[in-house]
């Protein structure tokens, strides 16, 4: 694996075209999961680069589920290539030496919305992910003080962001006395979590009071199987992230609430550590945690 994406890099620098772009170029490398938070972070830094004077290169339309380890290292080499100034990126958990290929690229990369234990000199953006679980318990806690068992279904590929979530849920709700009880792993495609939710729900009949599920595509397909099962609403549930799907979900009353990261602050302050490491190479970067806020009917019924 080192030695291919060595080979790619190397053959992307030595194929570039000699045509720069109009206006100077960002990569946004995203990974897979939710594909309504990868969209809505790819319009918010497109608007921010582009206020900076930026042409952002990603990938195009977002199809997240699919965006595999080979894909993240084609596109590093694609960004060289087009003479990027600067990457910003959301590393895939599971590709092994980051560290190594960030030492090696000839540009700056900032990090966003995640960090799998990276160093990058050049700064990391992200939500604060422990404050997702623990935050997202409290509303659960605060609605239904009577909870004594939360089911969780885990994100599948042990992703650090989702994995945090998790764990501070866990530590919140343990806290209060509170057993959580773990379902299936769902992997990103809501369809397939969708049946595994579905099945296991009426095969093995858990005893629970409440659930929690830490990101877009997870919260999903929970909510399609309880719809599938006539149970939408029969639990508090609370997810993580937005789409249609969880706005509706919401209104209706089948999601108490869904814990939402901060795309607009997260996507500016990205393009503008990439900017400030493009104009000053030697200065540190600095790591940001960002706070989540809560989305529930109350604040949909104050948006409009």
């Amino acid at each position: 694996m080192a030695l291919r994406w060595r080979i790619l890099l190397c053959v992307a620098l030595l194929c570039c075209s000699p045509q720069l772009q109009a206006r100077e170029c960002l990569s946004f490398i995203y990974a897979s999961g939710g594909r309504a938070f990868w969209a809505n972070l790819q319009e918010n830094i497109a608007q921010e680069g582009a206020r900076l004077g930026y042409f952002i290169y990603d990938r195009g339309s977002v199809d997240s589920e699919h965006l595999i380890d080979d894909a993240q290292i084609e596109l590093l080499n694609v960004a060289i290539a087009r003479k990027c100034r600067a990457i910003i990126l959301a590393p895939s958990a599971t590709i092994e030496n980051y560290n190594e290929i960030l030492r090696f690229l000839p540009v700056p990369v900032v990090l966003i919305d995640r960090n799998p234990g990276l160093s990058s000199q050049f700064g990391a953006v992200a939500s604060d992910q422990t404050a997702i679980g623990s935050q997202a318990w409290e509303q659960l806690k605060k609605s239904h003080p009577d909870i004594r068992r939360v089911l969780v279904f885990p994100n599948q590929g042990k992703v650090p962001s989702t994995e945090q979530r998790m764990a501070g849920f866990a530590m919140a709700a343990e806290k209060d006395h509170v057993s959580v009880l773990y379902g299936p792993e769902l992997d990103q495609s809501i369809g397939r979590g969708r049946q595994v939710v579905r099945t296991w729900l009426y095969t093995q009949q858990p005893q629970f009071d409440a659930i929690f599920t830490p990101n877009e595509s997870t919260t999903s397909a929970v909510l399609l199987a309880l719809r599938q099962l006539q149970q939408a609403g029969r639990y508090p549930f609370v997810g993580v992230d937005r789409s249609p799907l969880i706005l509706e979900a919401i209104r209706s009353g089948e999601l108490l609430a869904s814990m939402v990261q901060d795309t607009e602050k997260m996507a500016k302050i990205a393009v503008q550590m990439a900017d400030d490491a493009i104009r000053h190479p030697s200065r540190s970067g600095r790591n940001v945690l960002l706070p989540p806020f809560v989305l529930n009917r109350e604040v949909l019924r104050n948006a409009r």
